[in-house]
């Protein structure tokens, strides 16, 4: 069965049922906001400025997503490290071909053109972005 209309969220008598009657600014407000949210200028700064010390700033690394990530991406790229160079220096099975290993290796040759692609977008994007921050931060 079709439910009757929405009852109104208030009172009718008091705004006629406009939700929005209370929360309406005047004009001049309405020209302030305005003029505030266009401006160019900033009344206080966005990113207050700081001069600390070395060692304050590498104190300062706890929260941070490098103190999160960098002794698992060291695990990490350590232990393939390891597995690639003894896989790569252990005798083969007596059972295959002494060069199972160059036809695996042959068949990763297109993961390389994949790395070189994405490690130059990498560094394009890293060095842009750094030159920028560089930038900024000299001016």
């Amino acid at each position: 069965p079709l439910q009757a209309a929405a009852e109104p969220t208030s009172n009718i008598a008091i705004d006629g049922g406009d939700l929005w009657s209370r929360a309406r600014g005047t004009r001049e407000e309405l020209k302030e906001i305005a003029s505030l949210a266009s401006s160019t200028a900033a009344s206080a700064p966005i990113i207050p400025q700081y001069f600390p010390q070395r060692a304050w700033l590498w104190r300062q690394w706890s929260g941070t997503i490098v103190r999160r990530v960098l002794p698992r991406e060291v695990i990490w790229n350590t232990a393939v490290a390891c597995s690639i160079a003894l896989f790569l220096t252990m005798p083969g099975p007596a059972w295959t071909h002494p060069a199972w290993r160059m036809t695996l290796a042959s068949s990763l040759s297109p993961l390389e053109k994949v790395w070189l692609l994405a490690s130059s977008l990498v560094s394009f994007v890293l060095s842009f972005f750094l030159s920028q921050a560089y930038s900024v931060w000299r001016n």
